[in-house]
């Protein structure tokens, strides 16, 4: 909803409830809030890019920025080394000029120990199927046993 749309639906429930006094105060409220936000931009899309391509971009917007590494993940395993992988606030938000914009990215530590630990995430969700299915198994043989045990007409 546009805000002018805004603005006329709130008019139309509040007229009869509200006072002409209210009704001023809330339009310069909402004038002075869409006129704060004229100067807002939207936060560039700079995923993928070098943590120095990106700030040059973030500058160019006004933005100050900081960069810093991620930590290691499963996540990150196929990524590429020293390339933006998060960016805080999101990409695509429109904030004031003033925003601090985090980077995150990894080096080849990072992904190297990414590597590692999708490996070693893989290899415990086999050891969890195979316990599991080595407790089906036995409650499987279980039943079986005692069904053999119990007088059941066939």
């Amino acid at each position: 909803m546009s805000k002018n749309k805004f603005v006329e639906s709130l008019e139309k429930v509040t007229v009869g409830v509200m006072s002409p006094a209210v009704l001023e105060k809330v339009a310069q409220t909402v004038n002075s809030e869409v006129a704060k936000r004229k100067n807002y931009i939207k936060i560039p899309n700079v995923k993928g890019l070098s943590p120095q391509e990106a700030g040059k971009i973030l500058e160019s917007y006004g933005f100050e920025y900081s960069s810093s590494l991620t930590v290691p993940g499963s996540r990150l395993a196929n990524k590429k080394a020293d390339q933006i992988i998060t960016i805080r606030p999101h990409s695509g938000l429109v904030v004031s000029p003033d925003t601090h914009i985090k980077l995150y990215y990894a080096d080849e530590q990072i992904i190297e120990r990414s590597k590692e630990i999708e490996v070693e995430e893989e290899e415990a969700k086999q050891r969890h199927h195979q316990q599991r299915e080595a407790v089906a198994k036995e409650v499987n043989g279980f039943s079986k046993k005692i069904l053999k045990k119990l007088p059941f007409k066939k």
